[in-house]
């Protein structure tokens, strides 16, 4: 299997509490559009189709306040999943995802709107240390069923 995961779009929305100018803490939920470019080792067919992530981080940022304008750097650490689905004749429509532990850095430009609100550009680099995948062909069912047990009374 070669190839990449290209650069994305997505979005961010963000709860927190700054303690201090240039100190916020807070909980991050994010999500994008990923473009995988993956290909089969024989025909260098491709792979998946249009996939996404989504993931829920708790976050620390830190930053310099220039007026409304607010330099910052962020980390967090979360739970992330990425879910694709099959072009491949093989397993076409089925799809294939993975969860678990991410870590993430974020540098960032936001401008603010109001007190409170703020709209920004960021540029993520989320790491994922993802186990096993959640969904994957021929595992789907066998893994989300529920176990039959037989009683006798």
């Amino acid at each position: 299997m070669d190839g990449v995961t290209a650069p994305h779009a997505g979005g961010v929305v963000t709860v927190g509490y700054r303690f201090r100018p240039w100190l916020l803490a807070g909980l991050s939920y994010e999500f994008g559009l990923l473009r995988p470019s993956y290909t089969d080792i024989l025909g260098g067919r491709p792979l998946y189709g249009p996939a996404r992530h989504q993931g829920i981080f708790g976050v620390v940022r830190t930053g310099v306040d220039i007026g409304r304008i607010d330099l910052g750097l962020e980390l967090g650490l979360g739970y992330s999943q990425q879910v694709a689905t099959y072009v491949h004749d093989d397993f076409r429509g089925q799809r294939y995802g993975t969860l678990g532990f991410a870590a993430r850095v974020t540098p960032l430009i936001a401008v603010y709107v109001t007190r409170r609100v703020y709209l920004g550009l960021r540029c993520d680099v989320t790491m994922n240390f993802h186990r096993s995948p959640a969904c994957s062909p021929g595992r789907c069912e066998a893994r989300w069923a529920r176990p039959r047990s037989a009683t006798t009374r």
